[in-house]
């Protein structure tokens, strides 16, 4: 598989709405011990709750999986969107 700083430059690079303000690669074993690669599409609170960007983040998530299919064939990508003013605010939560 390629060097996931490598992975993360050319995710980086696609074409991709204003909301998203980077994209985060991790790549590991998942549940079932098989080789894998973690995509964060790392956007603004509140953000993926607007139908309209949600459509758009799920046009990148397409885009995303078939970069990550020409990059590393074979390799089960998990594309997620990641917002970290939201988990910030829910570990205030009691």
């Amino acid at each position: 598989m390629m060097e996931i700083a490598t992975i993360e430059k050319a995710l980086n690079h696609l074409a991709r709405p204003a909301e998203v303000l980077k994209m985060r690669v991790a790549a590991g074993q998942d549940a079932t011990g098989e080789e894998a690669i973690w995509v964060w599409m790392v956007v603004p609170p509140g953000v993926a709750t607007d139908p309209t960007v949600l459509d758009k983040l799920l046009q990148l998530k397409g885009n995303v999986r078939e970069q990550l299919a020409k990059l590393a064939p074979g390799v089960w990508p998990y594309i997620r969107i990641e917002n970290p003013g939201d988990t910030a605010e829910q570990a205030k939560s009691p």
